[in-house]
């Protein structure tokens, strides 16, 4: 009888291995569950590039802001470095001005002095020495007029 119930044994796993393998999926519902799982794999593939996509514009803003803010501030220290040259020219500028200014009451006191007690020359010589000392002083207050100007100009930039 062990005989026979060892076959029995045997044609019941058969029969459960039979059955099993029969409840399992067809063809038909492998390829929906497969298709599914594609789906599926496709939509989170989809999901990370977006993510990266987003990631990457956000880097992109964030590097132009960056970017904007570190052009600003050059800008700023340029601007406050040409600043500060105009300020050094105008005050160049101002004491040149200065000089100037003592050069010409030193000219026109030179040709007073010429014009009332050089009476021993003869009048071709004084003559000379007067237009002379008028040439030079014309030169210097074109001198003194160039600078002005250019401290004029400076001024304005620097008030822009």
């Amino acid at each position: 009888m062990t005989g026979g119930l060892k076959n029995i044994f045997r044609l019941l796993c058969i029969a459960f291995v039979a059955i099993f393998v029969s409840c399992g999926p067809n063809a038909q519902e492998k390829a929906a569950i497969e298709n599914e799982v594609i789906q599926r794999m496709k939509s989170q593939q989809d999901s990370i590039a977006a993510a990266k996509n987003a990631a990457d514009i956000g880097q992109n803003a964030q590097k132009r802001h960056d970017d904007s803010i570190a052009s600003s501030v050059a800008r700023s220290y340029q601007n406050r470095e040409n600043s500060e040259k105009r300020r050094a020219r105008i005050n160049s500028l101002q004491q040149i001005l200065i000089q100037y200014d003592g050069q010409l009451a030193v000219l026109r006191d030179r040709k007073k002095h010429d014009a009332e007690f050089h009476f021993g020359r003869l009048d071709q010589e004084r003559e000379n020495t007067l237009r002379n000392d008028q040439i030079n002083i014309d030169n210097l207050k074109m001198r003194m007029l160039s600078i002005n100007n250019e401290i004029q100009k400076l001024s304005a930039e620097e008030n822009q």
